[in-house]
């Protein structure tokens, strides 16, 4: 039992790097060309994050940003190739993240993938 158990698991370990690459390949595409504060919603906090596509097929972005309470607002875009579209929050901390995937594939945003502006 514990040796199916292990390859089971074997296999299931395998499989990530396979899915982890292909949601990293989509996620190089994407470039941040901004990031605005205090232009939204009459607040000096506001944060407006900015997601373009750099490649030439579309991509599908999962973006997030910080609210001050520390939760997040998260949305989920797809962009075409060159296009360009923006996230915000009223009252954000100027952190945020972002991952990418090909659309319709069966690639699945993965939390352990995603990459922090901070790491940009």
């Amino acid at each position: 039992m514990k040796s199916v158990l292990l390859v089971i698991v074997a296999i299931l370990i395998l499989m990530l790097p396979t899915l982890d690459a292909a949601a990293q390949d989509a996620t190089s595409c994407v470039a941040i060309p901004n990031r605005e504060h205090g232009t939204r919603c009459g607040n000096r906090n506001s944060q407006v994050a900015y997601f373009q596509n750099g490649c030439t097929r579309p991509i599908e972005v999962k973006y997030c940003l910080q609210r001050s309470t520390g939760k997040s607002d998260c949305g989920t875009t797809t962009l075409q190739a060159g296009e360009a579209k923006s996230g915000y929050v009223c009252d954000g901390t100027g952190k945020y993240w972002f991952q990418a995937r090909i659309p319709n594939t069966d690639v699945r945003f993965v939390p352990d993938t995603v990459i922090p502006w901070d790491r940009r």
